[in-house]
């Protein structure tokens, strides 16, 4: 990557976090603390904002896998931070950060059980990969689905998860939870589940027990809710990025975000908050670019160029009133795979212009200003230069002639 500058000057990279030298699969910035997680290869990497350092942490994936989920714990009237974390191999790990140390402590874990039953008392199943979390802070209440359509809602309690159900659902490859609006069955909110394949969000009731499911027509790469202003999105990985009302399921827009492979890729997409009724919508994409749209108004807000390659992570966050964006490969890159930090610039940068004479001409211009400016210099001082040689001759023969006269 060339210029630290988003395309249209809106947006600079403020910081490369260090840490992960491998691929980077999830990526989750606390609401409220200057902190930011990233998960892959390697486990989970946690840094701070402010500083733009990583914590120490109590350990790597090791044999549960790479961190495939993050998600962070907001508790009320509870000052310490949680940092949940899900892995390949089904573990479900609670991350307790120790402020007077600068580091995280890994205070609970689990692995989550694959209930298929099987034939042979010697085999032994591997808990499928988790995908995907949610938290509902009002009921304490954390929400887990894996890839093969697991799906366990449990409650933390005295530091640690205690099940609520849990429900298989095969015919499903689900790729977001999230809590909805709807109460139901004492005022606890029902549970969403997004399937990838079929296109069809699935709703569950408090108690485990499936309500329905509702057709979005499109295949779905991922999906991200803003329940503030009663809308979704998901990636259509054949058209870009489609907007859905969240009450009643329709779909006002769709952005269009350029493909340039033959297979498609699945694109990360997420709201940014920018507290306003024209929030922004980001979809990353199948190339280098991360694309951010007006959701009010479709139009193209500005492009950050990565530098990545096939597929990018991607997170926002709003610290103080201030818009950060997280970017990562999610591939192997040679000498470490650092974590992209992008924030809003102060003073608009000028969009660089599409013309490729643009350089030289402005390169001309300046050399030709600063070449007749030491000319002014030169010949300035050649004409005082003179001007004083021919006063000094008028002084000597004025002196001469004084002499002959005297």
């Amino acid at each position: 990557m060339s210029s630290p500058f988003s395309k249209k000057g809106k947006l600079i990279l403020k910081a490369n976090l260090s840490g992960h030298r491998h691929g980077i699969f999830c990526i989750a910035a606390h609401p409220k603390a200057s902190l930011v997680a990233a998960g892959g290869t390697e486990g989970t990497f946690v840094w701070d904002l402010e500083t733009f350092q990583n914590f120490l942490r109590p350990g790597g994936a090791a044999h549960r896998g790479p961190t495939t989920s993050l998600l962070w714990m907001l508790l009320p009237d509870e000052p310490d931070v949680f940092l949940v974390s899900g892995t390949q191999q089904g573990f479900i790990s609670i991350w307790k950060q120790n402020i007077t140390r600068q580091m995280f402590e890994e205070i609970y874990v689990t692995r989550l059980h694959d209930p298929t039953p099987t034939q042979s008392l010697h085999f032994i199943p591997i808990p499928p990969e988790i995908t995907a979390m949610a938290w509902d802070p009002s009921t304490f209440r954390l929400a887990i689905c894996t890839c093969k359509g697991l799906v366990q809602v449990h409650t933390f309690h005295h530091r640690e998860l205690r099940p609520i159900f849990t429900e298989q659902i095969s015919t499903i490859t689900p790729v977001h939870i999230a809590f909805s609006l709807i109460t139901s069955k004492g005022d606890l909110r029902e549970v969403m589940l997004f399937d990838r394949e079929a296109g069809q969000i699935l709703t569950i009731y408090p108690d485990g027990a499936p309500i329905g499911s509702r057709f979005t027509g499109t295949r779905i790469g991922s999906a991200s809710l803003n329940t503030d202003k009663n809308f979704y999105c998901i990636d259509v990985p054949e058209e870009g990025v489609s907007i859905f009302r969240l009450d009643d399921d329709a779909r006002v827009r769709t952005f269009p975000v350029p493909s340039t492979r033959e297979k498609l890729f699945a694109r990360r997409v997420t709201f940014v908050n920018m507290q306003r009724d024209d929030d922004l919508v980001l979809s990353g994409s199948d190339h280098d670019k991360i694309y951010l749209f007006h959701r009010g108004t479709g139009e193209l807000f500005d492009i950050l160029p990565t530098g990545f390659g096939s597929s990018q992570q991607v997170a926002t966050s709003k610290i103080d009133g201030k818009l950060f964006i997280f970017a990562a490969d999610e591939r192997d890159v040679t000498g470490g795979n650092p974590l992209q930090v992008w924030t809003v610039v102060d003073t608009v940068k000028p969009a660089p212009s599409s013309s490729p004479w643009s350089a030289e001409v402005a390169l001309f211009v300046k050399t030709a200003l600063r070449d007749a400016l030491v000319g002014l210099i030169v010949i300035t001082f050649l004409y005082t230069a003179t001007q004083i040689a021919g006063f000094r001759t008028d002084l000597s023969l004025w002196a001469m002639g004084r002499q002959f006269v005297e």
